[in-house]
């Protein structure tokens, strides 16, 4: 039976002969050269933003439902990588114009969702490799560095990213080192295996010092594809030279099990060309988890910048745990607060974990915001109390707020208003002459428990919303009361009768 390292030299060989043939014949499975061009540029494009999507949807607090949206346009992308590797490596013939209307038609995917927490200009920016202006501390990068083995960990459970390349300056070979205590720490995978694949040349080269790291360098290929195929295994690349003939889709061909979590981790010590989609399922740019440090920034101002609080600046984000929601509302309460002590107590409050709570940090950022909003305070607790998580008309809000004692005037509200949209707990939008206010559900839920509710609806509110039909029964059931009133209904809903103790109690229904 032939060695493993007999295998090895055949393939190397075989595969510099097929990397001739390829110099010769040039174009083979394209119809042209420019094809060639304008299809593989295309393609970037579209992996560029299908790397972003990926990276942000593993931050919190991006929901199962939200995530589940984009799988299929995911699916779709590796689905015309794999197309593309077939035409570049196999040289198999693909009909250029169907694919090229294919990649455009997924480039136009709609984000809608992740640009209500990353605005749209952000995303463009990081799509262009153009956003992130300045040169990051080493506890900055470091931040960069923990939120990208997150990703990697969460991705554990995803088999359709079965290689993972991670570029971006990582001088000291912290993420490797992570990435094996954490699996020393958990065992999240059957094998990890660490190989130094900067001498490697070829595919068989790495797939060589993969054997030898499992004590099988003398063993058939056979026997290590079976033994591999049969794990959840974690192999991490250091260092691979991309400069050479290295081909990272060609490792492990053998190797890959869908009931199994299976990655390749690779990184690159070359300064020549980078990896590209026909080789890899996705790419981790470290400078692109700077993210959430650079969505802080912009929300806090100039005062993150001083000596005396970058550091407590970063233990805030870093006790966000990456969450944009709780990152951005933080920077909005102590957007230029130069006190020392507000800032130790910002970390220190975002540090508490509440039991019996699914989002605790979000909990405790708004648990910090709300101790320091004073009068808005009571303004903002009104507007919960009026079960507001759909849009309600601003004139209305400050109306009830005047009737209620909580202002005297309409100017006050207005000030109100712009304070607490500042601050990120109300959300404005025009419609015409009118402006509506809501809250996000996320923060509706969080400080309906904040504020000692139950997480139902105490009020209704559909006011003015051109309704023709009354509300279904399961939005209003439970409501203390239904508001409907300027709306064009032309039959109201029955007045709900419930029996509690023997005694009847009557829905209010305004119209």
């Amino acid at each position: 039976m032939a060695s493993f390292g007999g295998r090895v030299m055949e393939r190397s060989q075989s595969k510099n002969q097929a990397s001739d043939s390829d110099s010769a014949g040039e174009g083979v499975g394209w119809q042209s050269a420019g094809d060639t061009s304008r299809i593989m540029d295309k393609a970037l494009e579209l992996n560029r933003k299908k790397d972003i999507i990926c990276l942000i949807l593993s931050y919190p607090p991006f929901s199962s439902v939200i995530q589940g949206s984009h799988k299929g346009w995911i699916l779709d992308v590796l689905a015309i990588n794999q197309k593309l590797r077939e035409a570049v490596y196999r040289k198999k013939v693909i009909n250029v114009s169907e694919l090229f209307s294919r990649i455009s038609r997924q480039i136009d995917h709609s984000i809608d969702d992740i640009e209500a927490y990353v605005p749209r200009h952000i995303i463009e920016e990081m799509q262009r490799g153009t956003i992130w202006g300045r040169t990051p501390t080493t506890k900055v990068y470091s931040l960069a560095i923990d939120f990208a083995v997150r990703q990697i960990i969460q991705d554990r459970e995803t088999p359709e990213f079965q290689r993972i390349y991670i570029s971006g300056r990582d001088d000291a070979g912290i993420l490797m080192s992570r990435l094996k205590n954490l699996q020393q720490e958990k065992g999240m995978f059957d094998l990890a295996i660490h190989v130094k694949a900067s001498s490697c040349k070829t595919a068989g080269d790495i797939e060589y010092g993969i054997a030898r790291e499992l004590g099988l360098s003398t063993s058939s290929r056979q026997e290590v594809d079976v033994l591999l195929q049969s794990k959840s295994f974690l192999i991490l690349l250091d260092g691979v030279d991309l400069a050479s003939s290295t081909n990272l889709s060609e490792v492990g061909t053998n190797w890959w099990n869908s009931k199994k979590f299976q990655k390749m981790v690779c990184t690159t010590s070359s300064m020549g060309r980078g990896v590209n989609h026909t080789e890899v399922d996705l790419e981790i740019r470290l400078e692109d988890h700077l993210l959430t440090w650079e969505l802080f920034c912009m929300n806090v101002g100039n005062v993150v910048h001083s000596s005396g609080i970058q550091r407590l600046a970063i233990r805030v984000v870093k006790e966000c745990e990456g969450h944009l929601l709780a990152i951005v509302l933080m920077a909005r309460a102590l957007r230029e607060v130069d006190e020392v002590h507000t800032w130790e107590y910002a970390s220190h409050a975002l540090a508490l974990q509440p039991t019996r709570l699914r989002d605790y940090v979000l909990f405790n950022a708004l648990a910090f915001i709300c101790g320091r909003l004073g009068s808005a305070m009571y303004c903002l607790k009104f507007f919960v109390h009026m079960g507001c998580w759909r849009e309600i008309e601003k004139g209305d809000v400050i109306g009830r707020w005047i009737s209620g004692g909580l202002i005297r005037k309409a100017d006050e509200g207005e000030e109100m208003v712009r304070d607490l949209v500042d601050a990120f707990l109300l959300e404005s939008s025009g419609n015409g002459d009118s402006v509506f206010l809501r809250v996000r559900g996320e923060i509706y839920e969080a400080l309906l428990i904040l504020l000692g509710h139950k997480t139902e609806l105490l009020f209704l509110w559909q006011c003015g919303k051109g309704l023709t039909d009354p509300p279904i029964e399961e939005m209003w059931k439970t409501a203390s009361e239904v508001h409907l009133m300027n709306n064009k209904l032309s039959e109201l809903p029955r007045v709900q009768i419930a029996l509690n103790s023997g005694h009847c109690s009557y829905k209010p229904i305004m119209v």
